[in-house]
This record gives structure tokens, sequence and C-alpha cells, in this order.
């Protein structure tokens, strides 16, 4: 039988992990939202696995009895849905000079 002061440091535990957990995840988007306001989309590329699905779905209007179709889901006409091949491809294209839609920038949102 654990007393009540070893439940609360197993608390304690648990909070400091997620603490080390939050800070991690933070740092990350702190680093990831860095590398592209200076655009260095080569090594923002790094940040992901050859496995990742950069995926943005299409918001549809519904009722609100609906709204677990109100996301488009993979497969379905989405907004973006590009493997790594792909954002290689986007940004390469980026260092053509020939992407007149990038004259001036695009902006990133930081939200």
């Amino acid at each position: 039988m654990t007393t009540k002061r070893e439940r609360a440091a197993e608390r304690m535990v648990q909070v400091t992990e997620q603490q080390a957990l939050w800070l991690e995840l933070m740092q990350f988007y702190t680093r990831e939202a860095w590398l592209l306001d200076e655009r260095r989309f080569k090594e923002w590329l790094d940040l992901f696995t050859d496995d990742i699905l950069y995926f943005m779905p299409r918001r549809k209007n519904v009722h609100r009895r609906e709204l677990q179709r109100e996301l488009t889901p993979l497969g379905d006409l989405a907004i973006l849905e590009e493997d790594k091949r792909y954002l290689e491809m986007r940004v390469a294209r980026l260092d053509t000079g020939m992407a007149w839609a990038e004259d001036p920038p695009s902006r990133t949102r930081h939200l």
C-alpha cells in the first residue's frame, strides 16, 4: 500500500515528465517557426521523417448534427495532401528564382 507522500511524489514525477515533454514540443515549434521566418526551407524539411504526410483538410459548411463531416478525410479533396517528395519539389522550386507567386514572399503567421 502506498502512502499519501509516495502518491504525491509519483504525481510530481508525472507532472515533471509532462512539463519536460511540453518544453521539448515548444522548443520544436519555436525552431520550426524560426526556420520558416528565415526562409531556411531545406533545414525545415530536415525536421520531418520521410513518411510525413503534410495534410490540410478542406472545411465544409455542415449542420451542427453533422460536425463529424466538417473536415474532409484523407484521400478526399483537400487543400494540401503532400508527402516529403512533393514538399522537396516545392522547396526546390523556390530556389529556381521562377516562383513568381513568391515575389514578394509569402508571410508566415504565428498563432
